[in-house]
Formats: C-alpha cells, sequence, structure tokens
C-alpha cells in the first residue's frame, strides 16, 4: 500500500517537500510572493519621475535664493552663466521660479515679472 503523502517524480524517485510547491520547514508562510512585490515597486517607480524634481534644478534654486539675499537683482542672477548653463531653456527658468521656495524668497510678484518676455 503507498503512502498517501509521498509524491512520486517522473523516474520514480520520490520528490521532497520543495519541489512539490510545499514551503520547506521554517519558511515563513504569510509573507507576499515575491512578484507581488515586484510588480508593486515596478508601478510605484513607473510614475516617480512625474513628482521628483532634478537635483540640478534644486541647486540653481537654491543659488538664485542666496544669490537674492546677498542684494542681486532676479534679473542679473537668472542671466548669470551658472543659471544659464545649467537651465539652458527659457521653459526650464520659468519652472524655477514656480518653486514655492522661490516664490517665497523673492516676492511672487518679482518672480510672475521676471517669467514675462520683455517686449523688445
Amino acid at each position: 500500500m503507498a503512502d498517501a503523502n509521498l509524491h512520486w517524480g517522473q523516474d520514480g524517485s520520490t520528490l521532497p517537500a520543495t519541489a512539490r510547491g510545499e514551503p520547506a520547514a521554517g519558511c515563513l508562510r504569510d509573507r507576499p510572493a515575491g512578484g507581488d512585490r515586484m510588480s508593486l515597486m515596478a508601478f510605484k517607480d513607473l510614475f516617480s519621475f512625474l513628482f521628483q524634481r532634478s537635483t540640478s534644478e534644486e541647486r540653481v534654486a537654491e543659488y538664485v535664493i542666496r544669490e537674492h539675499d546677498r542684494g542681486r537683482t532676479l534679473h542679473d542672477i537668472l542671466e548669470d552663466r551658472y543659471v544659464v548653463n545649467r537651465l539652458p531653456s527659457q521653459e526650464q527658468r520659468d519652472r524655477l521660479l514656480d518653486r514655492p521656495e522661490v516664490i517665497q524668497a523673492i516676492g511672487g510678484d518679482r518672480a510672475a515679472a521676471a517669467k514675462t518676455p520683455d517686449p523688445a
């Protein structure tokens, strides 16, 4: 009479519990499967770029605030080579002026005035 707990492999040998898909002794059983965690992490990473700001932009924002506190005009700071080299497009510099810490430091009206192009 065959034992009901034995499982046979294709070659006629008995299979260990782990090969039968059963957890090994001492294995944590309530932990989620690795695939579930990986898919959750992949989903989080998929849209994370939307909420991140570049470190270059953060450094330029700190520079703008620091230079403004030293007494330089916003126009001079935005035309500085440091700012222009790191934020080459006008769109990037306008986005810099939308940052809350920059608006708080230089004032909302000055930031808005700096974003509008000069009628030349």
